[in-house]
């Protein structure tokens, strides 16, 4: 239902399973720009190691975009780091 009080839609509690997506994709996005900053690279080009354009690596570290393991996997692997583990 549509309703025309926009405070009712701010005033519903979070969900525990989104805040932990919230929390997990920054995480990841975090340490990835870590990581490319450490090795002097820029988006454009993980872009180029990846395979894909600027605009879609721009897209994946957004920290909206719904990244997933594929994805993430895609980028560690071209960085050369498993900045998921410890």
């Amino acid at each position: 239902m549509i309703t025309s009080d926009s405070t009712s839609f701010f005033d519903r509690p979070i969900k525990a399973e989104n805040e932990i997506f919230v929390d997990n994709n920054l995480y990841v996005v975090r340490r990835i720009f870590l990581a490319l900053d450490e090795l002097g690279w820029t988006k454009k080009d993980l872009a180029q190691k990846v395979g894909v354009s600027e605009d879609e690596i721009s897209t994946w570290l957004s920290g909206f975009h719904d990244l997933s393991l594929k994805k993430i996997s895609k980028m560690l692997a071209a960085i050369g780091k498993r900045v998921l583990e410890g």
